[in-house]
């Protein structure tokens, strides 16, 4: 999410099994798939691209009881030397057509959410990858 964060050396990300896939690839053979479990989506650095879109669409197809949709911006961060002002849906007008893009031949009666405010029970979520394994087990159980 942040340029501040993110490994650049090759010859690192190579060491560290960094993936070069940068793309999610859907089996079609589980294109009838349904998760009835899944009821809140959290995203961090959403922006209304394409690849962001399409998750959304396959997550609100597959997970059937879906409730609510957390669509969080890009945080800001006073350490990132390249601040680019993302693709997030800012307007009214924007967050109306991006959720027509979103839900368009889909049914699901779940409610997005963009915010560029975070609730305080999705931190823990955010920083998943720093908090301890079992602290971030229990949370998510």
């Amino acid at each position: 999410d942040h340029e501040c964060k993110m490994e650049m050396d090759e010859e690192k990300r190579k060491e560290e099994s960094y993936s070069e896939n940068k793309g999610v690839e859907w089996d079609s053979a589980a294109a009838d798939f349904q998760h009835h479990s899944l009821v809140t989506l959290v995203m961090f650095g959403f922006e209304s691209e394409d690849c962001f879109v399409s998750y959304v669409r396959r997550v609100l197809a597959a997970a059937v009881n879906l409730e609510d949709v957390f669509l969080y911006c890009g945080l800001e961060c006073d350490d990132c030397p390249h601040k680019k002002p993302g693709r997030y849906p800012w307007t009214k007008r924007q967050r109306i057509s991006l959720k027509k893009r979103m839900t368009a031949g889909i049914e699901s009666f779940a409610i997005f959410h963009y915010a560029t405010n975070m609730r305080t029970d999705h931190v823990k979520r955010r920083e998943y990858p720093k908090c301890s394994l079992l602290e971030a087990k229990n949370d998510f159980l």
